[in-house]
């Protein structure tokens, strides 16, 4: 680049002059080896957490499944004929069924 300058003064000439001491350059290339290179480099350390967010989703979702099915376990362990004519539309012969939905959209 320069002719008979070395190295480092030719490093003062392009960058500044806090940036060539060694321990700079050693934390530079440290920060850049565990950026990209190393086996637990930033971008799979984010696909982790994304994942670990995702599962703890996922887990919450289940349990209020699972919520959701004891709950009906304990209603049908009560009451068979009213599980039966409510969750599957069952009814006796000659009998007629009406079902009514409520909803909750509020008035404009």
């Amino acid at each position: 680049m320069f002719p008979g300058l070395n190295i480092k003064e030719q490093l003062k000439k392009l960058v500044p002059e806090s940036f060539v001491n060694r321990y700079t350059i050693t934390g530079m290339i440290f920060f850049i080896w565990m950026f990209f290179f190393d086996k637990n480099k930033w971008l799979n350390q984010w696909q982790l957490s994304q994942s670990i967010y995702r599962l703890e989703k996922e887990k919450k979702n289940l349990a209020e499944m699972i919520i959701d099915a004891k709950k009906d376990k304990l209603d049908l362990d009560q009451n068979k004929e009213k599980y039966a004519r409510e969750k599957y539309f069952m009814h006796k012969p000659n009998e007629d069924v009406y079902i009514f939905e409520e909803s909750f959209k509020q008035k404009q």
